[in-house]
């Protein structure tokens, strides 16, 4: 043992909980309990004396365990100094001698039996044996040996009372009143950087574990709590009898009753400042009325589920502890009109109720509807009263555009309301309610989450899901996710299956390149150009930024490629991007096409990104919010107007962007190609000049710069500058072939066997290009001149099934 926690108030509870366990414990109780209420009943049922005997000898061992456990449990909370509040007083006190005063029993514990402090891998070892350390171990779903292994490259030694001062910090930081093992952990990482290193290599960064030391104090607070706590809970019998007579109310409302198995459920943990702020404008004496307002999905009923557990429990402000909540039933109470004339009336009448009650929390979900002046439903004139009354309190739920449209412009209304606004969380909050979901649902299905799952649930639907804000979509997802770990009859619920969601909704593999995958991203030249004559240089550059982009080298936060090409009409330019879409994608219809000629004008923004004026969405932000994984086609990018060219510059960097609705469109899983046919004339000239590639590429960008055509930030972002040069003859004829053997295939599909010759090529070839259209006239073409004659002559009768179609010069 350390000598400076010899004489520490915890050793004897420490005593008994390392031989015994006061775990081990309360079991023996229950069970000698349990037997010293069976066993006389065989003695009664005279089955001999000897049970008698049983029963006392089990009551005995029943009581002792328990007095032992008290004994343990009475200890652990007597002779405990708290940590100071700041950093300030803790530099103050003599640490390095009186850390031992602020730790708590656990911490105790694991120090306890440690022979050497100076020895790394034995605090470490101790520490895993804590019950934070088999929680971190389980949610990682690190193997303990080979952490300990790992652990043996510790070097020198350790300086305990260093790593109690920084763990203090760490519980400082945490809101611990006293040091716990995770914050000797925390320190360890800290003080230690091979220690960090080796967390590292399973993916855990300080982030990671601030999150999971997080997860295990909520953790803590999912415990069921023992018969006295619920009973300390519980409100008296006199606060549940003093509620008020209200029939009509009762009539056109519903108790918002929070059980214990539904807050466990709710992700209140992450939602307790914005709790504490609508429980503080509630118990003002005057003007006590509140509005919540926040996107939907964005966890305003749960916030107020939240406070009603506080207020269930006496756990709220004492002006509002064991109040009713009570959710008015609008659409009854709207119905009330046939009856009485006016639903205000029917309003004003049950409103009465509630303020001679005087104990009522009225909540009125999507107020706006209710507020909006020239409606039906307006109840605004009949609620103006009630909201000036200090007998009664209303909750309205709404959302910004509701708010803006029916309340905003009212400064009347807004006078007697306390608003609250719920803003879309951020990664921290996310994650902490996934946690915070995570303990309740595992009791349902009995299958363990681990920090990995959590971590990429939120990961994918950050990337992945638009149009739902968080935490909507996060808890969505992890839901989704828990129903097919229950259906799979799995102990651990892992990253990889939150990704089979996804992939079987979207068609594309999320996780590492399978073989497959593999197979076509490393002949990803090869098959591109079954489909594109010429451009090798653009082909090669595509094929390396998705080759990037799949294993995980290039930017995350960025689309899955840029490209820029630039080049004469029919070169190939757009039949590059189908052939993308086609390869990898498993589709051309994975392509979303926009002709910018079409967004020369300001207001053509909303045709885009939609419009919050008209509540109209956009049609690119609605295919990226349904095709997340496409190729999006951006023809003659250099027509567009600036502003659309702006929205444009912030997705090529950042790869997100805002719709008119201030929702997120993710573009990180999209490939982005523009074509400019900027330059095509100077492309030509050069050619014939013999101009090397990189010579033509530099000399083209410096054309395109001098005459305004791109701004230079537009260009520095794209990934690469692929210059498109004319084809040559021998190129068109391999076009030819390319759309012949599509062709081919269709015919025979019907059962004709189809063939060319060289002549037929060459006429194709002189037919279908042209210096100022280069091959795009060839499919016109090959549809007049070809097909079409077919077709006539296969109706006709001319050629019988399974013959062959032979197609020469002097047939076009």
């Amino acid at each position: 043992m350390l000598y400076i926690l010899k004489n520490h108030p915890f050793r004897d509870s420490a005593d008994i909980e390392k031989r015994y366990g006061t775990r081990n414990l309360e079991l023996i109780k229950n069970i000698s309990i349990f037997a010293a209420v069976i066993f006389p009943l065989f003695y009664l049922a005279n089955l001999g004396k000897a049970w008698l005997g049983l029963g006392l000898i089990a009551l005995g061992i029943g009581t002792f365990a328990d007095l032992l456990r008290r004994f343990a449990v009475y200890f652990q909370d007597k002779n405990i100094e708290f940590l100071p509040e700041d950093a300030k007083e803790l530099s103050r006190l003599d640490f390095k001698n009186t850390w031992p005063n602020f730790i708590d029993f656990s911490s105790y514990v694991f120090l306890y039996g440690i022979t050497d402090p100076k020895n790394k891998q034995e605090v470490v070892g101790a520490m895993m044996e804590s019950e934070f350390g088999n929680f971190f171990l389980m949610r990682t779903d690190i193997n303990k040996e080979e952490f300990l292994k790992k652990c043996s490259a510790l070097l020198g030694e350790l300086d305990l009372g260093q790593l109690a001062a920084e763990a203090a910090n760490s519980a400082l930081r945490r809101g611990h009143r006293l040091m716990e093992p995770s914050d000797f952990l925390a320190a360890f990482s800290v003080c230690d950087k091979t220690f960090a290193g080796i967390l590292l290599s399973w993916s855990l960064a300080e982030k990671d574990l601030d999150f999971i030391y997080h997860w295990f104090d909520t953790a803590r607070e999912h415990r069921p709590k023992t018969f006295l706590e619920a009973l300390a809970d519980s409100p008296g019998i006199g606060k549940t009898l003093a509620y008020g007579y209200t029939p009509l109310l009762d009539t056109h409302s519903r108790s918002i009753n929070i059980t214990s198995g539904d807050a466990e459920a709710l992700h209140i943990v992450a939602h307790k400042k914005e709790i504490s702020e609508l429980g503080e404008a509630l118990a003002k004496a005057e003007l006590s009325n509140v509005l919540l307002v926040g996107e939907e999905g964005i966890g305003k009923m749960t916030i107020v589920k939240g406070f009603v557990w506080r207020v269930s429990h006496g756990k709220s402000l004492p002006a509002l502890n064991y109040r009713r909540v009570l959710r008015l039933q609008m659409e009854s109470i709207m119905s009330e009109k046939s009856k009485t004339g006016s639903a205000s009336a029917a309003l004003s009448k049950i409103f009465k109720e509630a303020e001679r009650a005087g104990n009522v929390i009225l909540v009125i979900e999507d107020i706006e509807l209710y507020l909006e002046s020239g409606t039906e439903t307006t109840i605004s004139e009949a609620l103006l009263p009630f909201l000036r009354s200090p007998l009664i309190k209303i909750i309205g739920l709404t959302t910004p555009k509701g708010y803006s449209k029916s309340i905003g412009d009212k400064s009347q209304l807004k006078l007697l309301f306390n608003e609250v606004r719920i803003e879309e969380p951020g990664e921290e909050t996310v994650i902490e309610i996934l946690e915070d979901i995570s303990l309740a649902e595992e009791k349902k299905t009995g299958a363990r989450i681990l920090y990995s799952t959590v971590k990429k649930i939120y990961e994918l639907a950050l990337h992945y899901i638009s149009g739902v804000p968080f935490p909507e979509k996060a808890v969505n997802l992890l839901h989704q996710t828990l129903v097919f770990a229950s259906e799979s009859r799995a102990r651990f619920v892992t990253p990889d299956m939150a990704e089979h969601i996804l992939e079987r909704k979207f068609g594309v593999e999320l996780g590492e390149a399978g073989e497959a995958e593999k197979n076509i991203l490393v002949n990803l030249e090869n098959l591109l150009h079954e489909s594109v004559i010429n451009q090798e240089t653009g082909i090669k550059a595509i094929a390396d930024g998705l080759r990037r982009k799949r294993a995980g080298i290039s930017a995350q936060s960025r689309p899955a490629g840029t490209f820029l090409f630039l080049g004469p009409t029919g070169v190939g330019k757009t039949e590059t991007a189908k052939a993308l879409a086609k390869v990898y994608f498993g589709s051309a219809d994975r392509v979303i096409r926009l002709d910018m000629s079409e967004y020369q004008n300001p207001q053509d923004m909303a045709r885009l990104i939609g419009s919050a004026e008209a509540n109209q969405p956009g049609y690119l932000s609605e295919k990226i919010r349904t095709q997340p994984f496409s190729l999006i086609l951006l023809d003659e990018i250099e027509k567009a107007h600036p502003n659309i060219l702006n929205l444009f510059l912030q997705i090529l960097d950042e790869g997100a962007a805002k719709d008119a609705h201030s929702n997120r469109m993710d573009f990180t899983s999209a490939f982005i190609i523009s074509t400019s046919n900027a330059g095509s004339e100077f492309i030509r000239e050069s050619i014939k000049a013999g101009l090397s590639y990189e010579e033509l590429q530099k000399k083209l960008l410096d054309v395109v710069l001098e005459r305004g055509i791109f701004r230079p930030e537009f260009v520095n972002r794209f990934d690469g500058i692929i210059i498109y040069t004319p084809l040559t003859h021998e190129h068109v004829r391999a076009v030819a072939v390319l759309m012949l053997k599509d062709l081919a295939k269709r015919i025979e599909d019907d059962g004709y066997q189809f063939s060319w010759t060289d002549a037929a090529l060459d006429a194709l070839a002189n037919a279908g290009y042209s210096e100022a259209f280069g091959a795009r006239e060839m499919r016109r073409v090959i549809q007049e001149k070809v097909e079409s004659k077919l077709a006539k002559d296969i109706l006709n009768g001319k050629y019988q099934k399974g013959g062959t179609i032979a197609l020469d010069a002097k047939d076009l």
